[in-house]
């Protein structure tokens, strides 16, 4: 019986603990009256990055990942048709 109470104790602290957690999420707006499939290549800008380089490189690679995978490719050189930052 004292198992029971203590499992429900932790199980009302975890869902605590869970309310409070912040609500992540990305929103977009498109636009109106702008010809997004004339967009072919980006480029990358200043912006404020993570200080652990290793989600900073996670982040970077999942926006190059993403960006590709609508038929966008990275500029080689000079500016490209959009700038990127995150």
């Amino acid at each position: 019986m004292k198992s029971f109470f203590v499992c429900c104790a932790v199980l009302a602290l975890a869902v605590g603990v869970s309310a409070q957690m912040p609500k992540y999420g990305v929103k977009v707006e498109a636009e109106k009256g702008v010809d997004y499939s004339k967009f072919r290549t980006y480029s990358w800008t200043a912006g404020q990055p993570s200080a652990d380089k290793t989600i900073d490189g996670q982040i970077i690679a999942a926006v190059d990942r993403e960006l590709a995978g609508i038929g966008m490719s990275n500029a080689t050189s000079g500016p490209g048709d959009v700038q990127v930052a995150y």
